[in-house]
């Protein structure tokens, strides 16, 4: 009979090791959410416990989810977290009350999550004791050759903030070069791409184009710059609304006429992905209609709900077929 394994928080990277898992694992879907919510008085049946809740808000890092989660768990239970936390969270009590947790983040994008899990470089593997075994047995059923980083929690979760730390400074380092190539009437992709050929750069998250924002790399920017107490990664969020204002200016400049339409598709914070918080391309569509520009946004009747949400009576839309 196959091990029982609890997963709590059946959103997107829930769902996916959903997939990854029920052929290795007799496995119990918890979440606050009907169906799954039923489930919550078996989570200490299970022998392995996958934590897979949303710690993001508006505003930052919010663990009153993780926090309600551990506190229906007991204390001596097989924990692995997936969700992102930050380096401070594993100095509560919620944290430290665990005897068998580890923490093992994701690097995933939205819209190849699953992709992504089984494309890993590395895994990250944190513990207070060194033993990581569990994430080693965990991948071996679905990724078993894959390299396994191993620290302390603290260690681990620095690690994964970062890692999307430095990806902020590269799309903005990107994006400085690249404007001032637009303002210069410069070739903007020969120069990036000869640049990112140079080994050290690479080409990964070095294109021109809008700023970084979506759920993670945002908050991830913000909250390591506060753990650290320094406030570089803070200019690296001033760079960001710097290019935004430069492709605003620079618009303005090229499409001068405010009698038209300006029609836009693909709004989401990244291309293909119908997630709109953080995205620098409604904050660029919003800051043109400031600017008296008439914006039509085409996207689907459930997006462009969502949008009309976020920023009211700004916009005109042209609904497409679901």
């Amino acid at each position: 009979m196959n091990k029982v394994a609890a997963i709590v928080g059946i959103g997107n990277i829930g769902k996916v090791f959903v997939e990854l898992l029920e052929n290795f694992y007799e496995l119990i879907l918890i979440d606050v959410f009907a169906p799954y919510s039923e489930n919550y008085d078996k989570i200490n049946d299970a022998e392995l416990i996958l934590v897979t809740v949303s710690t993001t808000s508006d505003s930052g890092y919010d663990m009153t989810n993780i926090v309600s989660t551990l506190s229906k768990i007991q204390n001596d239970k097989n924990i692995i977290i997936l969700s992102t936390c930050p380096p401070s969270f594993f100095d509560t009590p919620a944290a430290k009350d665990k005897t068998n947790l580890i923490y093992s983040p994701l690097f995933i994008r939205q819209g190849s999550i699953k992709q992504d899990v089984l494309n890993s470089d590395f895994v990250l593997a944190g513990s207070r004791d060194g033993n990581t075994n569990l994430v080693k047995k965990l991948y071996e059923n679905f990724l078993p050759n894959v390299e396994i980083i191993q620290a302390g929690l603290k260690e681990i979760a620095t690690i994964k903030m970062g890692i999307n730390g430095f990806l902020c400074l590269k799309i903005v380092y990107a994006n400085m070069i690249g404007d001032y190539c637009a303002a210069n009437d410069l070739d903007c992709n020969l120069v990036l791409e000869s640049i990112s050929k140079f080994k050290p750069v690479n080409p990964y998250y070095f294109k021109y184009g809008f700023g970084f924002g979506g759920p993670c790399l945002p908050i991830d920017n913000t909250t390591l710059s506060k753990e650290i107490n320094n406030s570089f990664l803070i200019r690296v969020d001033e760079e960001n609304r710097k290019h935004l204002d430069f492709q605003v200016n620079n618009f303005i400049l090229k499409n001068p006429d405010k009698n038209f339409e300006y029609c836009f598709d693909n709004v989401g914070y990244k291309d293909n992905v119908l997630m709109f918080k953080n995205s620098q391309k409604l904050e660029f569509l919003k800051e043109l209609f400031l600017n008296g520009y008439t914006i039509v946004i085409k996207e689907t009747q459930s997006a462009c709900d969502v949008i009309n949400k976020i920023y009211p009576n700004m916009f005109l839309f042209d609904v497409i077929q679901e």
